[in-house]
């Protein structure tokens, strides 16, 4: 791959093969860097290595190209959004080693974003509205009352019980304590690929083996898959530095 100072680049595509079939590499690649891992084949350090150059030549080229952006405009708030951005080790360098002052990540970072991107524009730009609203929250799917999600349960004769608020949480936060896995579902689901406390898998952090359980067991995915840690604002700065807000889930804290 050939890199420029502005974040542009050129791929030796006799390295690949998307451009012309279905498969991402070619017998070329895999010459030079071996076979790719066996479906729930262990990893080894090579598939490490390989994933670990390719994180830091994607965080390169995108240093890059934020600060391409800032010179060329001056700007001190930028406003990002496609797949990639939705690597949040990346975005964190980015706000880290940036020249921004503020990001901003679009929640459904990915292709279905591009939708929401699509109808802002025409909107805008050519229905001449004024730009009023901003995306605070990612809360735009559907919600369901009690009575039609008691109609299903009772229909799958799933057996369940009715709390009130205080109760509810109180036996959730005792199952937490417990090692139990908690789903939670409640309000509009999360537009975009994470979840967001709508539709969520809930467990306890205290327990260093719950990581690899809720993996094995209940995500059914690689090992070393991450999850979200929810803390209230006020108390981010005693578990994180920076203590800055990630409401979509898209940076990473020490």
């Amino acid at each position: 791959m050939e890199l420029k100072d502005d974040g542009s680049f050129r791929l030796d595509t006799r390295y690949f093969s998307f451009n012309r079939g279905e498969r991402m590499h070619n017998a070329r690649f895999e010459a030079l860097l071996g076979p790719p891992r066996a479906e729930h084949a262990p990893l080894e350090q090579r598939h490490k290595d390989i994933a670990a150059s390719l994180q830091r030549l994607t965080e390169e080229v995108l240093l890059r190209m934020v600060r391409h952006v800032h010179g060329q405009t001056g700007l001190s708030k930028l406003c990002l959004a496609g797949g990639v951005f939705l690597n949040v080790t990346a975005n964190s360098r980015i706000r880290d080693e940036g020249p921004f002052d503020e990001i901003f990540i679009q929640p459904a970072a990915g292709d279905a974003g591009a939708a929401l991107g699509a109808a802002s524009y025409v909107y805008h730009a050519f229905g001449g509205h004024p730009r009023l609203w901003v995306m605070r929250s990612a809360a735009l799917g559907p919600a369901y009352e009690d009575r039609a999600i008691e109609v299903l349960l009772r229909n799958k004769r799933a057996r369940y019980r009715r709390l009130e608020r205080d109760d509810l949480l109180n036996e959730c936060a005792r199952r937490l304590s417990d090692g139990q896995i908690v789903g939670w579902f409640q309000g509009r689901m999360e537009f975009g690929p994470r979840a967001l406390g709508a539709r969520s898998i809930l467990a306890s952090p205290a327990d260093a083996t719950m990581k690899d359980l809720i993996n094995a067991r209940v995500k059914h995915r690689e090992p070393f898959r991450p999850f979200g840690a929810s803390v209230q604002r006020e108390q981010v700065a005693e578990w994180f530095e920076p203590a800055g807000e990630s409401p979509f889930m898209l940076q990473v804290f020490t």
